[in-house]
């Protein structure tokens, strides 16, 4: 079995958590927000295999065109939210920032496609709600939650594309994980699905 390697990378005007994934010779990033030099400089000189969005929001989106070409790396999201990577310029606006980003995923993900990262397997989870095309991956007993759960909290459903029936649907699905699998949200502290699932059957349960 090849050693496994994770790191996170605060990246960011909103403290964005960013997951650089990594066996001994290939890494996959997870949501590069933003500062993407310094990302680059922790990937090093491995192979960068894939670059994968959990949803379009501009916080953990920026700066993957960039890694994109550094590392003629491909970039992997769920279809449904590349309506908001033509919005990047206006969501950017809306933080007082003026800035111009152009990105083009190279590959659609859905429901239970799985990605090889050394001897590991990354599995894709669609987990709508935040926005549409929200997904988790879930990969050696932990969960790379993107802005559908966090530590205490579920993700936002107010903005463009939110859709609280969709969120709920999407905790059904995350309460079948076992207690013990570690959870890596876009934003905050880690926690577990153990610590969360009485948010998350609370949530639920009138629906």
């Amino acid at each position: 079995m090849m050693s496994l390697m994770l790191r996170k990378l605060v990246v960011g005007p909103l403290k964005t958590n960013c997951y650089i994934l990594a066996s001994s010779d290939e890494a996959v990033v997870i949501d590069p927000g933003w500062e993407g030099e310094r990302i680059l400089s922790k990937i090093g000189n491995v192979k960068l295999k894939a670059i994968i969005l959990t949803h379009g929001h501009f916080d953990h989106v920026t700066a993957a065109s960039m890694l994109k070409e550094a590392k003629n790396a491909r970039i992997l999201m769920n279809k449904r939210d590349i309506y908001l990577l033509k919005s990047l310029r206006y969501q950017l606006s809306r933080f007082g920032i003026e800035k111009d980003v152009e990105i083009e995923p190279d590959e659609f993900i859905e429901d239970g496609d799985e990605l090889k990262l050394g001897d590991s397997l990354i599995t894709v989870i669609h987990t709508p709600g935040h926005t549409p095309g929200s997904i988790c991956l879930l990969w050696e007993g932990k969960l790379f939650s993107g802005d559908t759960l966090f530590k205490g909290a579920f993700g936002r459903v107010d903005l463009p594309g939110g859709n609280y029936n969709d969120l709920v649907a999407s905790m059904r699905k995350l309460l079948d994980l076992s207690d013990e699998v570690l959870v890596f949200p876009g934003h905050g502290d880690e926690t577990t699905i153990g610590a969360e699932r009485g948010m998350m059957t609370e949530i639920t349960k009138n629906y």
